[in-house]
């Protein structure tokens, strides 16, 4: 709700400031009428305070633009880390302040394998199993299907996809209801292609982005693909990096192979029992 009245009053601001004006303006015919209101007394008691608002109210929105542009002019590239070991530190910081705030938390992971970012996820999770705090947390992976993988002739990353799929499902199988009990649910979900790019998605606002890459392995024309040892980079929402944008196109390739997955019946999730949209493998 609270949200809701803070994007109403930046969407209608000026205008809510030109009718108190006007409202201003009009307050002494308004008392020759209706003399028993006291419209003017009870204005020259608010309008400082409103005054007073909107005055820290620019101060504050302006001080927010100013700071993004200095970041562009000191620092003007995001944060970038040499692979996907290095961020987590930075992407474990990222959830201990979300939860923190108390409220919903989103994590959408879109990988190849998941060979880097689900070790991370189960640790992570463990950690709040391990603390027993009533938490609300929704976690989403979507990693290619192995047989996909197959298809490309990408032996080892096929073993990997494979790896981690039966490593994340034991591991939603084994907490199901203790995640259950402390208000965390987990998705995984196979579809069937290879991402240019993928990341780490908290709360649709935070992005830990990194690129699928292909090198020539010598002179015998094979090729070999990398992942989570290429760099990544951090984008935020309101940053000066271009992170809306990319946050934008990575939450709809996102929800794109979440529903080639559930067309596919490629889904695995803990939460099947709790009114939530699921799916099963039928494979």
């Amino acid at each position: 709700m609270s949200a809701k009245l803070i994007a109403f009053y930046k969407a209608y601001r000026l205008t809510i400031a030109y009718a108190l004006m006007a409202i201003v303006l009009a307050a002494p015919y308004i008392d020759i009428i209706y003399p028993s209101i006291g419209l003017r007394e009870k204005l020259l008691s608010a309008i400082p305070l409103f005054l007073l608002f909107l005055f820290n109210d620019w101060r504050t929105e302006m001080d927010d633009r100013l700071k993004r542009v200095e970041q562009g002019l000191h620092k003007p590239h995001p944060p970038t880390f040499r692979r996907f070991p290095a961020m987590e530190e930075d992407m474990q910081n990222v959830l201990s302040k979300l939860i923190g705030e108390g409220n919903k938390i989103t994590i959408k992971i879109m990988a190849v394998s998941s060979k880097f970012s689900g070790p991370f996820i189960q640790r992570a999770i463990s950690d709040l199993l391990e603390n027993n705090r009533k938490v609300d947390v929704e976690v989403d992976i979507v990693l290619t299907t192995p047989n996909k993988l197959g298809e490309l002739q990408l032996d080892d990353w096929q073993r990997s996809s494979t790896h981690s799929i039966q490593e994340i499902c034991v591991f939603m199988a084994k907490h199901k209801q203790k995640m259950s009990e402390i208000g965390i649910f987990m998705k995984l979900a196979e579809y069937d292609n290879l991402p240019h790019w993928h990341g780490v998605l908290f709360n649709d606002r935070i992005l830990f982005m990194g690129r699928t890459e292909w090198f020539s392995d010598g002179d015998d024309g094979r090729w070999q693909l990398r992942v989570g040892e290429v760099e990544y980079r951090r984008f935020e929402k309101d940053d000066s990096y271009g992170g809306k944008e990319r946050i934008d196109r990575f939450v709809l390739w996102f929800q794109r192979y979440f529903d080639r997955a559930k067309h596919n019946s490629a889904v695995h999730t803990t939460d099947a029992d709790n009114g939530r949209e699921s799916a099963t493998n039928e494979s």
